[in-house]
């Protein structure tokens, strides 16, 4: 009794066994279709079961807003500065890029849209 267990998720989302190339943004391994054919807990962005995250679909909608927003009014590229491919600090409690993530964000002119 009182054991705690400790699920690491970003194991599970870089495991290839449910993620082929789980390096690579494949956005289609999010298509309904595709979310159907896998365990529905290899997925846990906001934890799982009962008493997942209540901000769930809040934070889905925000982060999508955000999104559709900065890609219709930005150009965005990666600054010099960023590290490619991102290296994760390590030993962190939680993920954390060890140098930052550094976009560059020019807004489009009307030649550009």
């Amino acid at each position: 009794m009182g054991s705690k267990c400790i699920i690491p998720i970003y194991a599970v989302h870089h495991n290839a066994e449910f993620y082929p190339d789980p390096e690579r943004f494949i956005p289609e391994r999010f298509t309904e279709k595709a979310k159907a054919q896998r365990h529905p807990y290899t997925f846990l962005p906001f934890g799982g079961g009962p008493r997942n995250c209540i901000g769930v679909r809040f934070a889905e909608q925000q982060s999508k807003l955000v999104i559709i927003t900065a890609i219709d009014k930005f150009k965005l590229s990666l600054c010099e500065k960023s590290q490619n491919p991102i290296q994760y600090k390590k030993g962190a409690c939680f993920l954390h890029v060890e140098h930052g993530v550094w976009v560059k964000a020019s807004r489009f002119g009307a030649e550009d849209k």
